[in-house]
């Protein structure tokens, strides 16, 4: 998990929200993906943006309504970086 001092509790929330839910492998590569090492916060946040986008994809509609507010904040912090940054996009 990330570090909660750091700014990224949204991600240590989600990131939770798949293990309470069952979805272990979603949690670790959303893990891994936050633990890997970056050269720049925009590269970082591209990173993360694009595997939140693609677990919010790829799991069951009824875990994505679940964790309907824990990937609303994921994706309000990664548009800080990366304006053009939607859930849903391609």
């Amino acid at each position: 998990m990330a570090n909660n001092s750091s700014g990224l509790s949204c991600f240590d929330n989600l990131e939770n929200g798949l293990l309470g839910l069952g979805l272990v492998e979603d949690a670790r590569r959303l893990h891994g993906t936050l633990v890997s090492v970056y050269t720049t916060s925009s590269e970082m946040f591209g990173e993360i943006g694009e595997m939140v986008r693609h677990i919010h994809r790829t799991i069951p509609e009824s875990a994505r309504v679940e964790l309907r507010s824990e990937f609303a904040a994921c994706a309000r912090l990664v548009r800080g970086y990366w304006p053009e940054f939607t859930i849903d996009g391609p």
